[in-house]
């Protein structure tokens, strides 16, 4: 876990990022806008704001989506061989970003949904150091 974050008992945190989660929560549900849930929760819309993506609940190891990029030879197929490993471990494809190649070097930028994964993360990007013509693969983010 990044050095970033720390997992703190909820009785020791101000009581309005409870408030923030329970507002998250409604309107991540789309059981009403943000000005509406904030007045209904009594807190302001610059509290929300300030601190919605700041204060979560633990996923429980979980994660749904992940966001790869990676640094490939520009040879034909190449996405597709990507493509394939992801299909193989049960993972839904969101986004692709191709850049045009340059010194027949290219950049993929994939947003997947994991939440299905057959294997760990970790071990799903080492089954792309055994395909040629990938270079690096890296995790950007994920939830």
């Amino acid at each position: 876990m990044s050095e970033e974050y720390l997992l703190v008992h909820k009785d020791c945190l101000p009581k309005y990022y409870e408030v923030i989660l329970k507002a998250k929560e409604e309107i991540e549900s789309k059981n009403g806008s943000i000005s509406e849930v904030c007045k209904k929760l009594n807190i302001s819309r610059s509290t929300y704001y300030k601190y919605k993506d700041l204060v979560f609940f633990p996923s429980n190891g979980e994660m749904r989506r992940a966001t790869i990029t990676f640094r490939v030879k520009d040879i034909p197929g190449i996405l597709i061989q990507i493509l394939e490993v992801f299909s193989k471990n049960n993972c839904n494809i969101l986004t692709i970003s191709q850049n045009m190649p340059i010194n027949h070097v290219a950049f993929i930028s994939l947003t997947i949904d994991i939440h299905l994964l057959t294997l760990p993360l970790e071990k799903l990007l080492k089954e792309f150091s055994k395909e040629k013509g990938i270079y690096q693969v890296e995790v950007i983010s994920h939830e």
